[in-house]
């Protein structure tokens, strides 16, 4: 099978690249083609991410898809960015896995904000911000983009999912396995025939700032649920 990883978006993409070896290993591991791709901009990928906007980073998706994968693996923001992808581009796959899925665009920019006000307050440094553009830990980024991510709607994406066989949601936070919305939305699912299950698991949030962690037996845990 091909699956095809999309992250999470700013520091969150690089504090999880342990645990995204980790998935490509467990892949691997199971005869399975793993892409860990990157968006405009970021690791390997040409471009600006000062450039990078919702349309750019589903016209990444489509071009590391060519042929669809059989599996879409999505950390944090990358579950709502691949779910636009699909519900935009009419894109059908067998299996989605949403790893603490983050469902509130506003939340999601205010986490990111408030760790940027510490560094600054931290290094004692006033914001690197230039005119049209905001610095999100290290990341120059459009405040055009910024808009879209504050109010990206994922109930809107909903419809769209529907047309996948199946969703596994991966949940890490106590604050993910109590969400309302996210139980909501699993209900939604389900309401529509798409087969949904979940799979809870006890590990450090490797998308923020932690010690160095083994993320091989939770990465096997969630390859072993998606190809069952």
């Amino acid at each position: 099978m091909r699956v095809l990883y999309c992250p999470s978006l700013f520091e969150e993409r690089k504090s999880a690249y342990r645990f995204s070896y980790s998935m490509d290993r467990a892949f691997c591991e199971k005869g399975h083609e793993c892409q860990r791709m990157d968006y405009r901009g970021t690791g390997e990928a040409a471009g600006s991410f000062a450039e990078v906007s919702l349309e750019t980073i589903y016209e990444d998706i489509a071009r590391s898809v060519q042929k669809e994968p059989e599996i879409f693996v999505c950390v944090r923001f990358g579950a709502a960015l691949v779910s636009g992808f699909v519900s935009t581009r009419n894109v059908r796959t067998g299996t989605l896995v949403m790893i603490e899925p983050v469902l509130d665009g506003k939340a999601f920019l205010n986490h990111m904000f408030r760790k940027q006000r510490l560094k600054d307050a931290i290094s004692g440094s006033p914001p690197a911000n230039d005119e049209g553009f905001t610095n999100i830990e290290g990341y120059k980024t459009n405040n055009a983009f910024l808009e879209q991510v504050r109010n990206f709607d994922f109930s809107k994406a909903t419809e769209g999912l529907a047309r996948i066989e199946r969703i596994c949601f991966v949940l890490i936070s106590k604050q993910a396995q109590e969400d309302e919305k996210l139980c909501c939305l699993q209900e939604s699912l389900r309401d529509r025939s798409v087969m949904v299950d979940c799979l809870n698991l006890d590990i450090p949030p490797f998308w923020e700032r932690i010690p160095i962690a083994n993320h091989t037996q939770a990465a096997r845990s969630i390859v072993d649920l998606c190809c069952d």
